[in-house]
């Protein structure tokens, strides 16, 4: 495994109707408690259709290893949660402000139906992004490289990405009932924008938790280096 520069996680949980206190949320003190838990530098209503349906937390802080929380949205059957950082850091973050919510909730368990991952890397490895190509595309760009030339500059074929769409079919007889769907995510890699080719730095995301997330970079970096 080579240098990890950058790791952010996000964290999706559904709720059934009525179990997160949202409308007691939107009173004053009480969406102070959740700021002060991670001195969350702003505090804004989600507004769709005329009406408020949640409230976002950005620029907090998880002081025990310094740990920068991007966002938390708690809507009405939903809270999100994106932050630099593993899987755990990130449960852990949410473990404190379900605990909060339960205090709003006059004691009443805040339990979810079921939680998503997704986790993003900026990482170093030992292979260059032409490897994922096949050798007979390789040398098609190559071949195309001809016919992108102009009389002004001199021209290069770079690939940028490598994007898969990872859907998803329910065989939760429980999620079924409820009528719960799961959108489709995105497992990408493609080299950090703004990185030279010889960097061989990488921004790859996919929809699993941390841990699960780096064994997927070794098992590419087994196939590849």
């Amino acid at each position: 495994m080579r240098e990890i520069r950058l790791l952010v996680t996000q964290q999706v949980r559904l709720f059934h109707p009525d179990i997160i206190p949202i409308l007691r949320l939107f009173m004053p003190d009480s969406g102070k408690k959740v700021q002060s838990l991670f001195d969350f530098q702003a505090v804004e209503p989600i507004q769709e259709e005329g009406g408020v349906t949640g409230i976002a937390f950005t620029g907090g802080l998880y002081k025990p290893n310094s740990a920068v929380i991007e966002k938390v949205v708690i809507e009405p059957r939903r809270i999100s949660l994106k932050m630099l950082g593993d899987t755990k850091t990130a449960t852990t973050v949410y473990r404190e402000i379900k605990l909060q919510l339960q205090e709003l909730n006059g004691g009443r368990p805040i339990e979810e139906i079921l939680c998503t991952h997704e986790t993003a890397t900026s990482i170093v490895l030992n292979f260059s992004f032409e490897r994922i190509l096949s050798t007979q595309f390789v040398s098609f760009l190559n071949s195309a490289l001809a016919y992108t030339k102009n009389q002004w500059s001199e021209s290069f074929i770079i690939p940028v990405n490598l994007k898969f769409a990872v859907r998803y079919k329910l065989t939760d007889d429980g999620l079924l009932k409820d009528n719960v769907t799961l959108l489709s995510k995105e497992l990408v890699i493609e080299p950090r924008a703004q990185s030279s080719t010889d960097e061989r730095l990488y921004w790859i995301t996919s929809p699993t938790d941390t841990d699960t997330h780096l064994k997927l970079i070794e098992e590419l970096e087994k196939a590849l280096g």
